[in-house]
């Protein structure tokens, strides 16, 4: 064929170097190679709509250089009588394959302390299904079988329960007992549903896959964090009761506002008592006569300024001289309140330590089968009256716990020297006015 061509051009060349000689016969065309033909200026494609196999134009598909029939499609070198092709392998059936992977996502929700929640998913699974016959495709779902399981993420109480079957496309869960995280997981693997008139090698089943979330596990609304903690409080007010002569007086206290809280640590309520009581203690002005500064010497006279020295000298400062009781305000309200700080001292920390080592303040277990244990809430209402009991017995010792002698005693020297420092002005007022001198006066 190459040397046709070159004599083709050849005759060109003659044609063109001699115009002016006598006309000889045209040049045969070339030939083309298979599949080929010459349209007048170059060889172009001459198949048609079909393939080219070894130098002849198929109308249909060519395979391994044998033209197919109609209808026929080239598997692994073979033209088949199909429309199919799986494995290598002509298939007269249908063709099946996994198609898409098995897909979806799951909705996992967060909990409070033993609330209990629904976990669900949506999942699918779609074939691909080719009738051979026909070219037509169709995408039909496999069944799903389901498999919910859980993992401890960062909670100390575990990771809960599930409630009812685990093996459907949701399920019941509840949180467990302690704050923090859980991992929900859903395995997902289809079931190959049947595959009619498979072509060797189909398949329909595809690989398991696994969707997890995480559960946050949080305290029930107006729940917060704390520790065990207690806070007795005391608060003098005055109009104490003054029995008989006395001069001042403290009496017993009274508990008032106790303020309770629940607090969450370490998956269990440890509960906060801060109490208030209030004391009346001072002055009983009724049951004296009141010698102040500066001194009415129609109060103190030289008849009765040595027996009022001797008093507040040697004495306590509160007693009769000549059948009238004499006292100072400033002084008895120095002895009172020798009182009320030695009760406060016996409240902070004696009595907090004893009420601290109660049963009744004892941390509370979080239970989710004990619904007085799953949230502050209940756990306050739970202990609330075994504390309030305790926190008043715990006033009660504070009182009781001192030794009225030695108390007494104590209060006593606590005011001595205002007592003292009044009995040195009435002697010097005496020194002043002449008056006899009294023994006592310093």
């Amino acid at each position: 064929m190459r040397l046709k061509f070159l004599i083709f051009l050849a005759c060109l060349s003659l044609i063109s170097g001699f115009a002016n000689t006598a006309r000889a016969d045209p040049c045969p065309p070339p030939s083309c190679p298979d599949c080929y033909t010459w349209n007048g200026s170059a060889c172009v494609w001459a198949c048609g709509a079909g393939n080219c196999c070894n130098g002849t134009c198929c109308s249909n598909t060519c395979c391994n250089n044998i033209c197919c029939s109609a209808g026929q499609m080239c598997c692994n070198g073979t033209c088949c009588k199909s429309t199919c092709c799986i494995s290598n392998t002509c298939c007269n059936g249908n063709c099946w394959d996994a198609g898409n992977a098995i897909s979806g996502s799951i909705n996992v929700q967060n909990a409070k302390l033993c609330e209990q929640k629904t976990h669900t998913s949506s999942i699918s699974d779609n074939d691909h299904r080719i009738v051979c016959s026909s070219s037509s495709e169709s995408f039909p779902s496999d069944s799903i079988v389901y498999s919910w399981s859980k993992t401890v993420g960062t909670n100390p109480g575990g990771s809960g329960t599930f409630i009812g079957p685990t093996n459907q496309a949701s399920v019941t869960w509840q949180a467990p007992p302690c704050t923090g995280t859980v991992i929900i997981k859903l395995t997902a693997d289809d079931v190959p549903d049947s595959m009619d008139d498979p072509c060797p090698g189909s398949t329909r089943n595809d690989g398991s896959k696994d969707f997890q979330g995480t559960s946050t596990v949080s305290l029930p609304d107006g729940c917060s964090t704390g520790t065990k903690s207690v806070d007795l409080n005391a608060e003098k007010v005055g109009g104490p009761p003054c029995p008989g002569n006395a001069c001042g007086a403290t009496a017993p206290p009274v508990c008032g506002d106790i303020i309770l809280e629940a607090k969450y640590n370490n998956c269990a309520w440890e509960f906060q008592v801060s109490a208030d009581s209030t004391v009346q203690s001072g002055t009983c002005p009724e049951n004296y006569t009141e010698i102040s500064w500066p001194i009415d010497t129609s109060v103190v006279t030289e008849d009765n300024y040595c027996g009022i020295v001797n008093l507040y000298w040697n004495g306590n400062g509160c007693g009769s001289v000549d059948e009238t009781r004499y006292s100072t305000s400033a002084c008895v309200q120095i002895h009172e309140d020798c009182h009320f700080n030695i009760f406060n001292d016996y409240l902070d920390p004696t009595s907090e330590d004893w009420l601290l080592a109660q049963n009744s303040m004892d941390d509370m277990a979080i239970d989710c089968a004990d619904p007085t244990t799953t949230s502050c809430q209940a756990a306050k209402a739970a202990r609330q009256g075994a504390i309030e009991a305790d926190v008043e017995e715990a006033y009660h010792r504070a009182w009781t716990w001192m030794d009225p002698a030695e108390e007494e005693a104590q209060c006593v020297a606590a005011a001595r020297s205002c007592f003292r420092e009044f009995a040195e002005q009435i002697c010097f007022q005496a020194s002043t006015r002449g008056w006899t001198e009294c023994p006592d006066c310093p």
